[in-house]
């Protein structure tokens, strides 16, 4: 057994005098991961950081989602199923309504691209880092169970005009929460009909909406029972994680309470006008 571990290792014959100087080498470039491009292997490294760093082979950064890092699991042939080309042609249409409906859910492809992980990357209005785990990427058999980084906030247009006919309709922004589900990147092939001029990529989040869950969680309190309907969207309208606690001290059955993250808690700020902090120790001595 020994003899054939350390001629793994590239240690033949058992322990030497050179031995020692060799596992120190090979502990030294797995505790130090940058080490590898001396061997011409690319750096794997993940975590949060404003700093720029190169994409490895386990990221992609499609055409124009430069902020949104998309990372393995990835599936490149994946088939879309009745049901989700359904919500998928539902998306375009409405995001796209130069055919009809079913036009569209002729037109999709039947494979695409599926991936399981996104990192939001240099965002103005998020900060950067926040790396979102699907709920398809789960691994039910790590020590964590079941806990993942699958619950974020996203942003969409609503009509507020929607249940008068007789007024124009009035679209505005509104945050809700839901569960990423998982990620498909859809390329759409040139069409004159759909006005599609060179081939063109679309990167879309399936998510399912936690039910009543609208607003924002930073500013005031949203609570939700149960997951409702499922959704398409774009990627770039996945701003953020959030988390959710579960409690039952207003409602007997349980409720979830959505923690959210607020801009002014994202990053600490060491440039406190000099004004601010006379007014902070004035306030102390009185």
């Amino acid at each position: 057994m020994f003899p054939t571990m350390f001629s793994a290792a590239g240690l033949s014959g058992g322990i030497g005098p050179g031995c020692s100087n060799v596992i120190a080498k090979r502990s030294l470039l797995v505790q130090n991961p940058r080490s590898f491009h001396g061997l011409g292997l690319p750096a794997m490294l993940f975590g949060k950081s404003s700093t720029p760093v190169d994409v490895t082979q386990m990221e992609e950064i499609k055409p124009g989602y430069k902020e949104r890092i998309l990372r393995f699991p990835c599936l490149c042939k994946y088939f879309l199923k009745p049901n989700l080309c359904w919500r998928i042609a539902q998306y375009f249409y409405t995001n796209f309504p130069v055919c009809s409906f079913h036009e569209w859910l002729k037109f999709i492809p039947k494979h695409c691209k599926h991936w399981g992980k996104v990192c939001i990357q240099n965002a103005k209005d998020t900060g950067p880092g926040d790396c979102i785990q699907s709920a398809v990427a789960t691994n039910p058999f790590s020590p964590y169970g079941k806990r993942n980084a699958s619950f974020v906030k996203y942003t969409f247009q609503r009509d507020k005009n929607k249940r008068s006919c007789r007024k124009e309709p009035k679209m505005e922004d509104m945050n809700a929460y839901g569960q990423l589900d998982f990620i498909l990147a859809i390329t759409l092939p040139v069409n004159k009909r759909f006005k599609i001029t060179k081939r063109k990529l679309h990167v879309l989040a399936h998510i399912t909406e936690a039910e009543g869950a609208e607003g924002d969680a930073a500013s005031k309190m949203i609570a939700f029972t149960k997951f409702g309907q499922s959704i398409i969207l774009d990627i770039s309208l996945v701003m953020n994680l959030a988390g959710q606690v579960f409690t039952r001290r207003v409602v007997a059955t349980g409720e979830w309470i959505i923690i959210d993250q607020g801009k002014a808690i994202q990053q600490t700020a060491f440039d406190i006008p000099e004004e601010v902090e006379e007014e902070e120790v004035d306030d102390v001595d009185n």
